[in-house]
This record gives C-alpha cells, structure tokens and sequence, in this order.
C-alpha cells in the first residue's frame, strides 16, 4: 500500500490522474498541498477551506495528494476581488478560484485532466467560457506557460491590495462545429 511519502510510480491502472469530486476526507491533504503553493493562491484554514468547496461549482481532486480544483460559477456567494472583476464583467462564466498540484506530481498531467474535467462540466451546464487569473508580481511563469499553452488568453490585468499584480485570463470552451 501506498503512503504518502512514497515516490509516485506512473502505472497505467492506477489512473492517479482522473478527477473525482472533494470529499471531507481530503480536508487535511488538501490545506496542506496549498500551504505549499500560498505564495501563489492564498493562506485557507479548514473553515474557510470547506466554505469554498460547498460554494462552488466544481470542487475536485486528482489521486492520492496529488492536485486538486475549485471553480465557482456566476451565481456563487464568493468575495475575492478577483472573483468579483469577472462578475462585473460577465453575466456568465465559470472561474477558477485556485488549483493546485504537488511537487513530485508535476508532469504527469495533473492539473490538464482537472481542468479538462472543469471544461466538460462547464460546457454541460451551458457555459462557454473559464475564468482565471495568473500572478504577475510575484510571477509565476510556470502557471503562464501551462495556461497559454491549454489556449487561456490575457483579458485584462489588476493591482490587488495585497500588493499582487495579476494577469486575468479566459479560454473559450465551445467546441467548433
């Protein structure tokens, strides 16, 4: 059986890429993968953790501590001044508030089969555009180079008052006929 600490093998049955939905099992896993990526997204206790999972449109992770995503629609109840640039903007859209990958999981296609899992529901429920938003100051240009190449395009920038500067990005979701 696995640990935690044991280095990931990529074993084609395992599937340590395929998204399920969060789970309050994964509370503990989950707020520690992004204490390591807080410079990037932000500190979350449990609390507030489990607030933006109920939220959201989308709330998924991918194997065992590996990555996880958590989206909200227009509808939801979310005050990041990020989330509420695209509300007054768009009438409809779906955001992506943080994801998340652990470091001996990069490159294995993590975050690619959580946002492609986003993209299905998204388009499902109607919607034909995904939201988000990459840090310009501190950069982060790992996060450019994966979002510009899954066809994410710059639609605007802010200055937040935390002192982060962020590039707003959006990819269009319709399938061309």
């Amino acid at each position: 059986m696995r640990t935690p600490n044991d280095p990931i093998e990529r074993v084609p049955d395992n599937k340590p890429t395929t998204p399920r939905a969060f789970r309050e099992t994964d509370l503990d896993w989950v707020l520690a993968l992004n204490r390591t990526v807080e410079t990037e997204l932000s500190p979350l206790t449990a609390p507030e953790l489990m607030e933006l999972v109920h939220a959201a449109f989308h709330a998924t992770v991918a194997g065992q501590r590996y990555g996880f995503l958590i989206a909200f629609d227009q509808d939801a109840s979310h005050a990041s001044p990020n989330f509420l640039w695209f509300r007054q903007r768009h009438s409809r859209f779906v955001y992506v508030d943080r994801i998340a990958v652990s470091e001996d999981a990069r490159g294995m296609g993590i975050a690619r089969a959580l946002y492609q899992d986003l993209f299905r529901k998204a388009r499902a429920a109607g919607h034909d555009s995904i939201f988000c938003e990459i840090n310009v100051d501190p950069p982060n240009p790992v996060s450019d180079t994966f979002h510009e190449q899954l066809g994410f395009t710059e639609v605007g920038q802010n200055r937040l008052t935390n002192g982060k500067s962020v590039r707003y990005m959006r990819k269009n979701i319709v399938e061309s006929k």
